[in-house]
């Protein structure tokens, strides 16, 4: 007969260290009310961790933390390496990240209802460097902040309030913006060089209010901050204008609120209307799928007609407008891939051009 034994380990007061901490099937550790569990080495449970006492992180190399979904009440980091999430982990009462930054990988970190998170800001965070997301259980009424970047030296956090239904979101940060939302060719103007994917883990209504957080180095060529809005990528239509918002300044970077997003998706931030007077012409998204807005200058009068060129100089396509101001160019189905030059004409006069790529699914 096969005997199977149990390792259960009480640790009650005072900090422990462990080069490494295992604990194995049907083991039980439990960490008591005020002791401290220090491991410089990695993690790797196959059962949830017990006790409100705090399992400190403290090695001098990068950790590797594999929770294979369970739970870990509190959790601290003071590692300037940082860590690294190998699998899901819950956290069940607080993640505190003193002294560097925890990458996500493939990983999901659940905030369980009521849990909290410590200590983050722009040298602390968790890095969303793949599909793993950061996901709040039961986001309610009361703001809650998502310290997320999509690498090491990317900070953008976004802060999330629900007024429809309680339920759980998953959040990533995503370094750049993507033809395709989450794939795709760059786009190289007026946005802002990252992208937020928001999913619901669970059936509910909502009723978003969002703030995005980005620095002015995440800013591309030609955003223009007074005029610009969210923006959400549509599938069959590429990157869409959700809502104009209000930017302002919070200690150096630049945030902006959005109330009563009702849809979860690939967001970000971009240049949505055309600033009265200005004299150059703006596009968005660049590459684009199915279609882009194009924000002409004030010199642009009535009449004024949008010639499309391939690099071999034949006309793809015309579309006449009605002066300055915002327009949508349709590409058409038969509009291949590759790069093309728009030109702007009023009454026979070239106001300005622009190159412009176009994607194909």
């Amino acid at each position: 007969m096969q005997r199977k034994f149990f390792i259960v380990l009480a640790l009650f007061a005072g900090t422990t260290g462990r080069a490494q901490l295992q604990v194995q099937d049907r083991g039980i550790l439990y960490v008591a009310d005020g002791a401290i569990l220090t491991v410089q080495g990695n993690i790797d449970s196959k059962a949830d961790i017990l006790g409100p006492g705090t399992v400190l992180l403290k090695g001098v190399s990068l950790q590797q933390v594999n929770m294979n979904g369970f739970l870990i009440p509190t959790l601290q980091l003071d590692n300037k390496a940082g860590a690294s999430l190998e699998g899901d982990v819950h956290i069940g009462n607080r993640l505190v990240l003193s002294t560097g930054s925890m990458s996500l990988n493939a990983a999901n970190l659940f905030l369980d209802a009521g849990a909290v998170i410590a200590g983050y800001d722009k040298d602390h965070y968790l890095i969303t460097n793949g599909q793993g997301m950061l996901i709040r259980r039961a986001l309610g009424h009361a703001a809650f902040t998502f310290p997320v970047g999509g690498s090491g030296d990317r900070y953008n956090p976004l802060t999330l309030s629900q007024a429809g239904t309680i339920h759980d979101i998953g959040l990533r940060a995503m370094p750049g913006i993507l033809s395709n939302g989450e794939s795709g060719i760059p786009l190289t103007s007026a946005a802002v060089n990252v992208s937020w994917e928001l999913k619901e883990l669970t059936t509910g209504t909502n009723d978003l209010v969002m703030i995005a957080d980005w620095d002015a180095g995440d800013e591309l060529p030609g955003f223009d901050r007074s005029h610009a809005g969210i923006v959400r990528y549509e599938d069959g239509k590429g990157w869409d204008r959700m809502a104009a918002g209000d930017v302002s300044v919070v200690e150096g970077r630049y945030t902006m609120a959005v109330v009563g997003q009702a849809r979860t998706g690939v967001f970000s931030i971009a240049t949505i209307e055309a600033a009265a007077g200005a004299e150059s012409i703006r596009v968005f998204p660049n590459p684009a799928r199915m279609g882009f807005y194009v924000y002409l200058p004030a010199k642009a009068g009535e009449k004024t007609v949008l010639h499309l060129f391939d690099l071999r100089g034949r006309l793809v396509k015309s579309q006449e407008v009605s002066g300055a101001g915002e327009h949508y160019f349709v590409l058409d189905e038969g509009i291949a891939a590759g790069t093309y030059l728009l030109q702007v004409m009023h009454e026979g006069v070239s106001v300005g051009s622009k190159k412009i790529v176009v994607v194909k699914p």
